[in-house]
């Protein structure tokens, strides 16, 4: 898998290959260095990060994924500066890292709660193919930093997986 490439709009994507670092990104923006997709917990360290920095190097977005069986899950995605398709290059980066390695899928996750990225997702391209309803309830247990009431004053509960054919 590539380790860097360049990407339009001035950003540079980098796979994260420092586990420290790539543990504390996930901690300082995730609430702990755990992510959680499918009831199970995925310490950071086991984790591929990739990262988009700008012009002049400062993180603009970070995405963290992995590969199971034939499909890559893609455990979170944050884009720091809205607006200039942050999420959409690190997207097109892992669809593409998926591809090269011969997967048929790329699943990712979101909350009840998280509408924008329900509608990103699904603009991209992605289907919705569960929802988990009390999934966040349950996941409380091994993370309790999550909240209880989310975006736009949303009780946050449930969890929805979506998922794109390759």
């Amino acid at each position: 898998m590539s380790d860097t490439s360049s990407a339009p709009s001035g950003f540079t994507i980098r796979d994260l290959t420092d586990k420290v670092e790539f543990s504390a990104l996930i901690a300082k923006n995730w609430g702990g260095d755990v992510l959680l997709m499918r009831g199970r917990p995925y310490a950071s360290e086991v984790l591929t990060g990739t990262a988009a920095f700008d012009e002049k190097n400062t993180l603009a977005g970070l995405i963290a994924w992995n590969i199971e069986a034939a499909t890559c899950n893609i455990m979170a995605i944050n884009a720091f500066f809205k607006g200039q398709n942050i999420g959409k290059l690190l997207l097109d980066h892992v669809i593409g890292q998926a591809i090269e390695a011969g997967m048929r899928s790329v699943r990712i996750m979101t909350t009840n709660d998280n509408v924008e990225a329900l509608r990103f997702y699904q603009i991209y391209g992605f289907r919705l193919s569960s929802i988990m309803v009390g999934a966040i309830d349950a996941y409380r247990v091994i993370k309790p930093t999550l909240p209880e009431i989310g975006r736009h004053g949303i009780p946050m509960r449930d969890t929805i997986e979506l998922e794109i054919m390759l």
